[in-house]
């Protein structure tokens, strides 16, 4: 039953999450700015430790970085109700409890996407049997805007001084809904939102930690925007 419930709402074959309520349209300029970000990287596949003959969902550079950050993802983070392996035996479990955890593009709004995802999921259920959903989080994301031309400038400048490549940006996801809350407090203001992490620093793993000449570049690229940015 719960993998009837899944189909509902993604298609097992490819990922893709089928009901148009979850997606949104994706600007032009942030597809224009995905190509110039994957010039910049390359395939972001590439930095993962894929499996023997593993592939990716698309070869295309440009949707793999929209796909994280622009098309609706679900992803199963955990199950209560079946045994482990070795306790395994061939009889029917009473209940079942998943956890989802769905990405959505920016510009929805989460808090109705919440409540299409309660009704698609409890409405009609297989067999008569007795489905709940509850939301334990909502996050509204945040698309960021264009910067100004002073600020591009500058965040330039300071990219190829100190790690000697153009700026990119990249979009992604996050539980924490602070940049939405920042954007309606600050309205008007420019943000420049980045991380310290580096190669191979296993973000959210039990090894995580910083990469120390990424975090060196990265301070003085973001000491040096602040000074020049002073007189603004």
């Amino acid at each position: 039953m719960a993998q009837q419930l899944i189909a509902r709402l993604e298609d097992t074959a490819t990922g893709e999450i089928i009901d148009q309520a979850f997606h949104a349209p994706i600007p032009s300029d942030q597809r224009d700015r995905a190509a110039a970000a994957c010039e910049a990287i390359g395939h972001p596949h590439r930095a993962l430790p894929l499996s023997n003959a593993a592939t990716p969902v698309t070869n295309s550079a440009t949707d793999q970085l929209l796909n994280r950050s622009w098309r609706p993802q679900l992803t199963i983070t955990g199950i209560d109700g079946l045994p482990d392996v070795a306790n395994a035996a061939a009889v029917m479990w009473p209940s079942l409890t998943l956890k989802l955890s769905l990405r959505l593009p920016p510009t929805l709004d989460a808090a109705q996407a919440s409540l299409r995802l309660k009704m698609l999921l409890e409405e009609d259920p297989p067999y008569s049997c007795d489905v709940d959903f509850s939301v334990d989080m909502v996050s509204q994301g945040s698309e960021a805007p264009t910067l100004s031309a002073n600020l591009a400038e500058h965040l330039a400048a300071a990219s190829h001084l100190f790690f000697g490549k153009t700026a990119a940006s990249l979009g992604g996801g996050g539980g924490i809904p602070f940049l939405a809350m920042l954007g309606e407090r600050f309205a008007g203001s420019e943000f420049i939102v980045t991380g310290v992490l580096g190669p191979e620093s296993n973000a959210h793993g039990p090894n995580e930690f910083l990469h120390l000449p990424t975090a060196h570049k990265l301070t003085t690229a973001l000491a040096y925007i602040l000074h020049n940015m002073e007189d603004r």
